[in-house]
């Protein structure tokens, strides 16, 4: 599969090389409506196309005299010696994993590296993956490190115009013979084989496109050419197949910049695993569902996390934000300190023990009150009186029950050591951890949204001893964007 050049195939300027129709004459309105009406049969077999999922490996070689061009544009981006000098391959492999509509939506990973001339991969550099959903955009970066953005402008098309098949192949001609046409550039068209050569010509003549189109396989791009003041700029070359009945898609192609006899750069695609009009595709085919670990930017909130670390949300560009990590721990310095200084412990009793003797034992974080709702915690009954008194957010009973709505959080400090969360009928219970090390940490945000950091001490047969503090409600709405959504 070695690529540098284009022996034994005719690489001469169409006007040159096809004959008896080497006569250039000047354009007439007959060429405008037949190149008019070759553009509507081809928009038409686009049209055919709903969505398509592929897979395209592209080996690109680049000349030396690239490579040293690029090496020098890299430095000039501030990018050290070191850096920029392992840039300089003469093989590189990109993979693109592709999935888009005809409704421009569309995600499309890519992932690059050295290979060999055959097109095995040495090395990777990384993964990047673009996504378009009509109205959110989102982008992972995945190498040393992990890193994504939501925002609400479209990604720039570069990468699925030069790279997407269907799009390098054909589709971005038709944009620009369809704006030729609405300016009445100059447009010929001749006739050879069965195909159609149409030849656009613009900038005063000085530049000139050719593209070679099969009206047998769907009116499909299978060579183009483009050229200023007579030096070939881009050449290429595609094959395609029928995936679908009446719908032809691009299988492989050979694309050179420069004269294809001694290219700067020539690039071969092969096209795989191709899937048109999938009824099945459905909006999730166009997001970006995010590792955890990542560090994700998003501008529609002004806000960054990282996945999987509730408490990292912090506001972006902002020295003085802190993350809600900060924040939980500067309360667990100062309730520390607090306990250190004498503050009083509540005893949460044990609910079994506390029913059999009909005392109080569900907490009111707000009054530092003990409630009895005269049933195990976990029940309907107990709910039902804690709702009607509106009172009694946490209980004990082996494990914290969270009443009334309650939603409980696991500490940034104890996140090696998280709790086991159980969604029952009437409450919410959170088991601690087996090798539990106190002091351990929670957050309990209260049915009226009020939230506290509280700190178990100890864990007795009667029960359990505690000390909170309410949080600030800037910190609360902090804590509260981190919870999961519930129904």
């Amino acid at each position: 599969m070695r690529i540098k050049g284009k022996a034994g195939i005719s690489v001469l300027w169409l006007s040159t090389c096809i004959g008896a129709l080497t006569v250039v004459r000047p354009a007439s309105a007959d060429d405008g409506d037949a190149a008019r009406a070759i553009l509507s049969e081809m928009l038409a077999a686009r049209k055919k196309i709903t969505n398509v999922r592929c897979k395209a490996d592209c080996v690109t070689w680049r000349s030396q005299r690239t490579q040293e061009a690029h090496y020098q544009h890299t430095l000039q981006r501030g990018i050290s010696e070191e850096e920029a000098a392992k840039q300089k391959r003469d093989f590189v492999l990109d993979r693109y994993d592709f999935v888009f509509d005809s409704q421009g939506r569309f995600r499309v990973a890519e992932s690059q590296g050295a290979c060999d001339p055959n097109g095995k991969l040495l090395a990777t550099d990384g993964t990047t993956t673009h996504a378009w959903n009509g109205a959110v955009s989102m982008e992972l970066s995945e190498g040393t490190t992990k890193t994504g953005n939501i925002g609400t402008q479209m990604p720039l098309r570069v990468t699925l115009d030069n790279f997407e098949p269907g799009a390098a192949f054909g589709g971005v001609f038709c944009r620009i013979l369809e704006r030729v046409l609405s300016r009445k550039d100059e447009v010929q068209v001749r006739t050879q084989a069965g195909k159609y050569h149409v030849e656009i010509i613009t900038q005063e003549g000085k530049a000139r496109r050719i593209a070679v189109i099969d009206p047998l396989h769907g009116y499909t791009v299978c060579h183009y050419e483009y050229a200023v003041d007579g030096d070939r700029l881009v050449t290429w070359d595609a094959k395609f197949r029928e995936v679908s009945p009446g719908i032809w898609y691009p299988i492989e192609g050979t694309v050179y910049t420069g004269a294809p006899d001694d290219p700067a750069t020539s690039r071969f695609v092969r096209v795989t695993d191709v899937i048109v009009n999938d009824p099945n595709l459905n909006d999730t085919a166009f997001q970006i569902d995010f590792p955890e670990g990542a560090r994700v930017f998003d501008t529609r909130t002004g806000l960054n996390y990282v996945v999987g670390d509730p408490l990292s949300q912090r506001v972006s560009g902002d020295s003085t934000s802190r993350s809600l990590r900060e924040i939980a721990q500067e309360a667990m310095e100062e309730g520390l300190r607090a306990a250190e200084q004498g503050t009083a412990e509540l005893s949460v009793p044990k609910a079994q023990l506390a029913v059999h003797r009909k005392a109080p034992f569900v907490l009111d974080l707000l009054s530092h009150e003990l409630v009895n709702p005269g049933a195990q915690p976990r029940s309907k009954q107990a709910r039902e009186y804690l709702v009607n008194v509106g009172k009694g957010d946490l209980a004990w009973d082996g494990r914290f029950v969270a009443t009334r709505g309650a939603r409980v959080l696991t500490a940034k400090k104890e996140s090696s050591r998280p709790m086991k969360t159980f969604k029952g009928a009437w409450a919410e219970t959170h088991e601690l951890p087996r090798s539990i090390q106190l002091p351990y940490w929670m957050t309990i945000i209260t049915k009226e949204r009020i939230g506290y950091l509280l700190c178990v001490h100890s864990i007795e047969k009667a029960g359990v001893r505690v000390t909170y503090r309410r949080l600030t409600s800037d910190e609360t709405k902090l804590y509260l964007e981190s919870l999961p959504q519930t129904p």
